[in-house]
């Protein structure tokens, strides 16, 4: 099982969590912030076996009884709060049955029932009503771990009743230290993916373990170049994203990536290239359009993201971005003289 040694970076917040599972001295309620594929999840269920684990020495130990149920995800005392799939958000309904009506029976088998909250950002106002009313007084024996990108998600009352602990990227070495010790893949594409993660471990991770995203990074390149080149690519970019929706996050993280190398390229930060394979391409963009147009068109991307975390109309959002980015590629007041 992993160990706290396992996290890479952050090195702070894992002292601070390894201390308090050494110690006991657990509070009810923690707020892991960071990025989407940062490591909360991982870092709140090594904290959860550690809590759990019978060897305060060295916890979580792996080889105790307990730290043998929390590998499997089998510890009765450890409770993740999950979504429906039918549902797109976590709502009060799923915090009455999942936690509600069951965190003021004891714990079984430890001192402690933890509940982790792996999908934050999808808590609805009511649910979080709900969290606050347990946490107002909550049992002695309870402790909640919420995961969320950005803490401004949740309500400054459940805020204030929780030890606020933010991830933040690592370096690029410790990023690439990590997919050479962790991975298969040949020293260039760790490298890579060291690049292009920005810190983000999970990121890099679905490139090089993940056929399926490389895949989808490949095609979300090849009609991103298209789309800025004028090309007639916008159903077949539109029918792209509506057909891999539940993936949209790491397509429109790609587009921002290209979009961010052709405007350093444009202030002559030629250095700053992450997409080093698609140097000539990102080249020939960044001086047929002007930086203003570059950066309207990741301001477009941003903004669909916004929109589609208010769960916009996904096909009605989509062509609406890709229609705007050409729109500012065709501006005349937006392009350079080549």
């Amino acid at each position: 099982m992993k160990k706290f040694e396992d996290i890479y970076g952050n090195r702070r917040v894992v002292e601070k969590l390894k201390s308090t599972a050494k110690s006991g001295d657990a509070l009810n309620s923690y707020v892991f912030e960071g990025l989407a594929g940062i490591g909360k999840k991982t870092a709140a269920e090594i904290f959860a076996a550690a809590l759990l684990c019978e060897n305060k020495q060295n916890v979580p130990c792996g080889v105790c009884s307990t730290c043998a149920k929390t590998a499997t995800q089998n510890h009765p005392d450890i409770i993740y709060v999950r979504k429906k799939k039918d549902k797109a958000t976590l709502g009060i309904d799923d915090v009455r049955e999942q936690i509600m009506e069951t965190v003021y029976v004891k714990p079984l088998l430890s001192g402690y029932k933890i509940y982790l909250i792996d999908e934050g950002d999808l808590l609805t106002v009511g649910a979080q009503n709900g969290l606050l009313k347990i946490l107002e007084e909550p049992p002695s024996y309870a402790v909640f771990i919420t995961m969320v990108s950005k803490a401004s998600l949740l309500l400054d009352t459940v805020l204030s009743r929780s030890v606020r602990l933010a991830f933040l990227p690592l370096a690029e070495t410790e990023a690439l230290r990590y997919f050479e010790e962790h991975t298969d893949a040949e020293e260039s594409k760790c490298r890579f993916a060291a690049r292009f993660s920005q810190g983000i471990i999970g990121r890099g991770l679905k490139l090089l373990e993940n056929e399926e995203y490389a895949e989808l990074f490949e095609t979300t390149v090849r009609l991103t170049e298209g789309l800025l080149r004028g090309g007639a690519v916008i159903s077949e970019f539109e029918r792209f994203i509506l057909d891999h929706k539940e993936k949209t996050d790491f397509i429109t993280d790609i587009m921002l990536v290209f979009l961010r190398d052709c405007v350093f390229v444009s202030v002559g930060k030629d250095e700053k290239i992450l997409l080093e394979e698609r140097e000539q391409a990102i080249r020939q963009i960044a001086g047929a359009k002007s930086k203003k147009a570059l950066v309207a068109a990741m301001d477009a991307v941003l903004l669909y993201q916004k929109r589609l975390s208010q769960n916009a109309n996904g096909s009605c959002a989509a062509l609406e971005l890709l229609m705007s980015i050409r729109e500012e590629m065709n501006v005349k007041s937006n392009r350079s003289q080549i």
